[in-house]
């Protein structure tokens, strides 16, 4: 199974007071479809469990060419894209019922030893499982460092326990969720690229720094004065 695609109908709960689909409702798609495909591939979180192993989200970039509304269904694609090295990418594809493209990402994931909490080579690891996709478009091939600003809006948040997923930490889609909050009401990225830098546990407090200039913005979440994440994009006009 060199791809799969799920269809979803965009829950009430999964629009904003605008109808359109959430970025945290994406990230959660993104992350089912990329969990079931891998589940397909032979390294899902079940038997990535029995040997003490998982899958982790480093970086992600989207690139939004339309929101979706309520009621819409829409279908997500996905692929593994290869290795850059300790790196392993996924890509994503959106689609409206009418077949037009509404979202292209790429991820990069890290393949952890969950009982060490080391980086393994995921080539050495699961290379063997990965179907070629070589044929196959790759959306963004580079997901560099992102700055992390220390001046500017200045927010803070309190991790709560439904935010808190099967690996007892801030589950990745909820990232997106207070990226949105910061951004504010009618601010949709048209590009945003988000990278993962330390687990964020429960009960913490999320200090987020935000700066923008035009439609550029910048923003960085600290846990104890240290970077959790850092997240940049373009907003649309």
């Amino acid at each position: 199974m060199n791809t799969y695609q799920e269809t979803f109908r965009i829950r009430y709960s999964e629009g904003d007071r605008r109808g359109r689909l959430k970025l945290r409702a994406f990230f959660d798609y993104a992350q089912e479809v990329a969990g079931t495909h891998a589940t397909a591939l032979g390294c899902g979180l079940e038997a990535l469990l029995a040997r003490k192993q998982a899958w982790v989200l480093s970086r992600i970039r989207v690139r939004f060419h339309a929101y979706p509304s309520i009621g819409d269904s829409v279908t997500l694609k996905t692929w593994p894209s290869g290795f850059d090295h300790l790196f392993a990418r996924r890509e994503f594809e959106l689609y409206g019922a009418d077949g037009a493209l509404l979202v292209e990402a790429t991820s990069f994931w890290l393949f952890l030893d969950t009982e060490n909490l080391r980086i393994l080579n995921a080539v050495r690891e699961i290379g063997e499982l990965m179907p070629n996709n070589s044929a196959l478009p790759v959306h963004f091939s580079e997901l560099g460092k992102l700055p992390a600003p220390t001046d500017g809006e200045r927010l803070e948040f309190s991790v709560r326990e439904t935010q808190i997923d099967l690996n007892g930490h801030l589950n990745n889609a909820e990232y997106a969720g207070t990226i949105q909050d910061v951004l504010g009401v009618g601010c949709y990225p048209a590009e945003l690229q988000v990278n993962y830098q330390k687990s964020i546990p429960p009960q913490s407090r999320l200090e987020i720094t935000c700066t923008r200039a035009g439609q550029d913005f910048q923003i960085a979440g600290r846990v104890e004065n240290t970077i959790a994440f850092a997240a940049g994009g373009t907003l649309k006009t």
